[in-house]
């Protein structure tokens, strides 16, 4: 009889912990270091592929850029660095907590990490800027969580959050 009330409050003790993990800065920081991102590379786009696989998403310019894909991107009446300061912009406004990782300017690639809520899982999104003459410009965003689990759509959902406020800031071109 004794044993109901120890094992009925290590249970509760136990709940009251993942709680408090899950939702608190404090909890951050012990789930995050369970859930390590590994190492980051570069993405060669023409060899990315996804078709609505699960946990990632991927959006190019054509369908000639990538191997496989979920959607095309538009061309941008805008140049590069057009493009880029309404990237940054959409990042600050819209995805605060998304950390960048990995940077090369010379080809306009930038890989980010953002982790879900709760059990901090990581996604990285890639995305990479492409010149169409000096006055054009596309982007191709690859995202994607690093452990392949299913992720309820949220990868697809926040690519095309992403597509939504670049099409709405900036020009598309017109042929």
């Amino acid at each position: 009889m004794r044993v109901m009330p120890l094992v009925f409050g290590i249970g509760i003790a136990a709940l009251v912990v993942i709680v408090v993990m899950g939702v608190t800065p404090l909890g951050a920081k012990p789930f995050s270091a369970l859930f390590e991102i590994g190492a980051v590379e570069k993405i060669d786009f023409s060899k990315a592929s996804s078709i609505r696989g699960p946990a990632q998403w991927l959006v190019c310019p054509g369908y000639d850029m990538c191997a496989a894909l979920d959607d095309r991107t538009p061309v941008y009446d805008n140049s590069v660095d057009s493009i880029k300061r309404t990237w940054d912009r959409l990042l600050q406004e819209h995805f605060p907590k998304m950390q960048l990782l990995l940077a090369d300017t010379a080809i306009h690639q930038y890989t980010y990490v953002e982790r879900s809520g709760f059990f901090q899982l990581p996604d990285l999104v890639t995305v990479q800027i492409f010149a169409n003459g000096e006055t054009r410009g596309s982007v191709a965003i690859f995202s994607r969580s690093v452990y392949k689990a299913g992720d309820f759509g949220s990868n697809s959902r926040r690519v095309i959050r992403m597509m939504d406020y670049l099409d709405e800031h900036l020009s598309l071109y017109k042929r």
